[in-house]
């Protein structure tokens, strides 16, 4: 029974197409969803400790700062379910196995929330880039 090569290569072609799309779909996407969050949250950090080191204390910078602290609790809160449910275990593994440790950047970052010292910021700050790997 000869199969023609044109079945045959579409038969390959599927089994291809549907393991990459498993790759794709399960493993690379959580990963740089992950490293996406991670990022957009130390860019909020940063964004929060200009805000604290400014010297006016205006109405504006008081809501500049709430903006941000929101901004912070969603990235925190994203990281921690990617972390928790979205990436592979084999991820986090490897995380751990470099000590990124989401769970202690965000205890920081409960701390950095109600910190309006430029100083104190800044070493939670470094604290937590510590802790996230960065």
């Amino acid at each position: 029974m000869d199969i023609d090569p044109i079945y045959a290569g579409a038969a390959v072609g599927l089994v291809l197409g549907s393991f990459g799309f498993i790759i794709v779909k399960f493993f690379v996407l959580p990963i740089l969803g992950y490293k996406k969050i991670k990022r957009n949250l130390v860019s909020s950090i940063t964004d929060y400790l200009h805000t604290i080191n400014d010297e006016r204390s205006d109405m504006r910078i008081q809501k500049k700062i709430d903006a941000c602290v929101d901004e912070m609790k969603q990235h925190a809160e994203g990281l921690t379910e990617c972390h928790d449910f979205k990436i592979p275990v084999w991820y986090r593994l490897l995380l751990k196995s470099r000590s990124e440790s989401p769970e202690i950047a965000i205890e920081h970052l409960n701390v950095l929330y109600s910190t309006r010292d430029y100083k104190r910021a800044k070493n939670r700050q470094e604290k937590i880039l510590q802790s996230l790997y960065m």
